[in-house]
């Protein structure tokens, strides 16, 4: 999915936006300015697999839009708790965070290490 496409469907998931209608561009701004803070995040944690500046990989597109309307809830006057399930670094871990880290969890290889005996 498109950074744009994503930006389009935090909106949708706030309410700022109707379904298939483009969202103001100051509203982009606000997604677009939070993604690349919530990207160092997830880069810091090791949950990212992609590009800050690329497509979002289907598996990570439902996260990542739990994760910016969070972000980005109390900026477009929305109850922050409403979108607790993106949450980032909560304890317990939120239902994002979880998803994020089970898919790519699925590409994880293990390499023994071996030990060196003196």
């Amino acid at each position: 999915m498109t950074l744009t496409d994503l930006y389009q469907q935090v909106l949708e998931r706030l309410e700022v936006a109707a379904a298939g209608e483009d969202a103001a561009p100051e509203d982009t701004k606000v997604v677009r300015d939070k993604y690349p803070l919530l990207y160092d995040m997830l880069l810091t944690l090791g949950l990212v697999s992609w590009g800050a500046d690329k497509d979002v990989p289907e598996f990570a597109v439902l996260p990542l839009t739990s994760m910016l309307a969070f972000s980005c809830a109390r900026d477009f006057g929305k109850d922050q708790a409403t979108y607790l399930d993106g949450a980032l670094n909560a304890n317990p871990p939120q239902l994002a965070e979880r998803q994020l880290r089970q898919q790519l969890s699925r590409s994880y290889i293990s390499h023994p290490a071996t030990s060196e005996y003196y």
